[in-house]
């Protein structure tokens, strides 16, 4: 548990460590409480559009935080970056930061949708990570497993029972994390033995899914998962199999050839 406890934390602070370095001191530490007062301090517009609150330079702080938080591959700072600086200064926000974020949550969205579309234009980050999340994935369909990881998602066989309604696709474990909703979204390539016209009943399908599990949900951490962000974890599925009943449900690690087939 310390160990694992100890990889998140310093999972966490990497991006900030690597976007400030004037912040790191002589252990290579740095403390929330040292970047909240140091950062307003330094803040420098990069931009000059104030399209709402969220631009005015008090919201430094926030941007910061949550890029830290927001856990992802670090050599997506690059593309970002080089999209934010292609942007005139009068037509972009003062904070690099909100920019990134938009990049890489439009990164994430586009690698888990690679045959999807999304509203936005040359003047939306968010649909620029997209597109380059789905070039990405086209491109190394074989690095999925790795680059879910680098997300903080885990690859992971399930077993429980699923149901679908209206705004609700929710897979419920049994085992580890049993009680608590999962909101299940399948690939669109999946792997399944499901009939193509099967109507899931009122009260769900034994299944096994195979694919990448989410950190746990917390109430202060980016918000939750699913419609409204009510459900515990998100698992992308790359395969889902019908069981029999009788089968006593089980979860385990895989391995990334598994989740990568």
């Amino acid at each position: 548990m310390k160990t694992t406890s100890a990889f998140l934390a310093a999972t966490s602070l990497a991006i900030a460590l690597l976007l400030v370095p004037e912040l790191i001191d002589g252990t290579g530490s740095m403390s929330m409480e040292t970047y909240y007062q140091t950062y307003p301090n330094g803040f420098k517009a990069e931009g000059s559009r104030v399209a709402d609150e969220s631009d005015k330079p008090y919201y430094a702080n926030y941007w910061r935080r949550q890029l830290i938080e927001r856990r992802g591959p670090l050599e997506l700072l690059k593309p970002a970056d080089r999209y934010f600086e292609s942007l005139p200064y009068e037509t972009r926000t003062p904070h690099r930061d909100k920019i990134r974020l938009e990049f890489i949550q439009g990164y994430f969205d586009g690698l888990n949708n690679p045959d999807g579309g999304i509203v936005g234009g040359d003047q939306d980050a968010n649909w620029h990570g997209f597109h380059t999340g789905q070039q990405f994935r086209r491109e190394h369909p074989e690095k999925l497993t790795e680059t879910m990881k680098a997300f903080g998602y885990e690859a992971l066989v399930a077993e429980g029972v699923w149901t679908v309604a209206f705004e609700h696709s929710g897979f419920l474990p049994r085992g580890a994390g049993e009680g608590k909703w999962w909101w299940l979204r399948p690939y669109s390539e999946a792997k399944t033995d499901l009939p193509g016209n099967i109507q899931i009943p009122d009260h769900g399908i034994a299944i096994r899914i195979t694919g990448f599990i989410s950190p746990p949900n917390r109430a202060d951490y980016l918000g939750g998962y699913g419609h409204l962000g009510t459900y515990a974890r998100e698992f992308y599925a790359t395969k889902i199999e019908i069981l029999p009943h009788q089968v006593a449900p089980q979860i385990e690690k895989v391995s990334a050839n598994q989740t990568n087939k």
